[in-house]
């Protein structure tokens, strides 16, 4: 988008960008379906531009190919690489704290719900089936076939294609744990009924 859509490259080098996954998005800015398509609403949960949280759990970042799987922090060379600005990234979080909470802005019952717990998608899966413990993994089907593998406090490189990343992180002062994953983009959604 930086080399192809003027206005990204121009809040690019303002200094006007934020950089983010859908969890970011989720947290910063509530989202609404109208009409069929998902949009931002000007209610936001956090609040948005009255202190809304910019923020990134590590299992979300570490499928960036923009942070150091040993440091779990944004990696300067990988940045240079892409020509990001580091400004423009949101704060790593654990996978399980307390972030914050639901802005009054909403007008709900869930104004000062705390928001405490962010984890991706398949990594999801992995603890949702309580592999928690290093050996263990998840196989999950859907539009595509994943399999997570638990591989404990240490990365471990595969070599044979499987992809590093970080499974969990239980809190802000808990060891990260890692695991493989085995990707299969296609198994259900290759089925037309």
């Amino acid at each position: 988008m930086l080399d192809h859509h003027q206005e990204v490259h121009d809040a690019h080098e303002k200094d006007d960008l934020m950089f983010g996954t859908v969890d970011t998005w989720l947290v910063y800015v509530r989202a609404v379906v109208a009409h069929g398509h998902l949009q931002a609403d000007r209610q936001n949960l956090t609040g948005r531009t009255e202190g809304g949280l910019h923020i990134m759990d590590v299992t979300n970042a570490s499928r960036t190919l923009l942070i150091s799987l040993k440091t779990l922090a944004w990696h300067p060379p990988l940045l240079r690489f892409f020509g990001l600005r580091p400004s423009i990234l949101p704060k790593i979080v654990s996978s399980a704290e307390v972030y914050g909470n639901i802005h009054a802005n909403l007008g709900t019952p869930l104004t000062g719900v705390p928001i405490a717990g962010i984890v991706g998608d398949q990594q999801a899966a992995l603890v949702g089936n309580k592999c928690l413990k290093k050996g263990e993994a998840k196989t999950t089907y859907g539009t595509g076939a994943f399999v997570l593998f638990n591989t404990g406090e240490e990365v471990v490189r595969s070599e044979n294609g499987l992809i590093s990343t970080v499974a969990y992180q239980a809190g802000k002062d808990a060891k990260p744990v890692y695991a493989l994953e085995g990707s299969i983009a296609v198994a259900g959604s290759a089925i037309k009924w």
